[in-house]
């Protein structure tokens, strides 16, 4: 968290903050994928 903040200062927080924000959207597409599939094979 301190190594983020002292970049954010610096100027790079947009591009540090936009990959964490790719990387949680890819974890959330991927959960939310695994819980349609089961869904549907349990319903189907």
């Amino acid at each position: 968290m301190r190594l983020v903040r002292r970049g954010l200062r610096a100027g790079y927080g947009p591009i540090r903050q936009a990959d964490y924000d790719v990387k949680r959207w890819k974890l959330i597409g991927i959960g939310a994928l695994a819980v349609i599939g089961i869904g549907s094979m349990a319903m189907g």
